[in-house]
């Protein structure tokens, strides 16, 4: 068993620290290699997560979607629970879209750790670092674009909610009933 421990501190511009340590235990042994490797990983979402974050460009057309408290419009108790999902819509349109920003900032973030330079097939250790960028870099972007097409999927409901959740309506005949 290993012992690791972590310490981060925070220091203020009037010297005053914070420091804030973790222990952990390891089933195994490590080597130099795989603890490097380790303090690659956290240090490169270290520098992602106290990066400085631009300020979010949708968050002021995404909120007013949430806004439902405009002249109430009359409507049918049948029709109680198209307004509730159309509202629920609205709300998850809304966290999608600030997911999709949230998501293509960290893909650039993590792009922007990649060196410039693509390291040499024989350093396994560039390599591996630069698979761990690159890899989370990916997945912010894979994530973005497929809230991208639920936010397609998502207006598709929205309309179908907006016209009474049926996309026919029942016609009576002599003696039959026609969709």
């Amino acid at each position: 068993m290993r012992q690791v421990e972590l310490t981060l501190t925070f220091k203020d511009e009037d010297g005053e620290t914070r420091p804030y340590t973790v222990h952990l235990e390891t089933l195994h042994d490590g080597s130099q290699e795989g603890e490097a490797r380790v303090v690659h990983h956290l240090f490169s979402e270290l520098r992602v997560t106290i990066r400085d974050q631009p300020e979010p460009k949708h968050n002021s057309a995404a909120a007013p979607w949430l806004e439902f408290s405009g002249k109430p419009r009359e409507f049918d108790i049948v029709d109680y629970f198209d307004v509730h999902n159309s509202q629920s819509l609205w709300l998850e349109l809304s966290n999608l879209v600030r997911g999709i920003e949230y998501d293509l900032e960290i893909a650039r973030a993590f792009k922007s750790l990649e060196p410039a330079q693509e390291p040499s097939s024989e350093d396994d250790s560039a390599i591996n670092n630069l698979y761990f960028l690159h890899n989370r870099k990916m997945n912010a972007l894979d994530r973005a674009v497929y809230e991208i097409v639920k936010v397609q999927e998502i207006v598709n409901r929205l309309i179908h909610e907006s016209l009474g959740g049926a996309l026919w309506t029942r016609k009576k005949t002599i003696g039959k009933e026609i969709n």
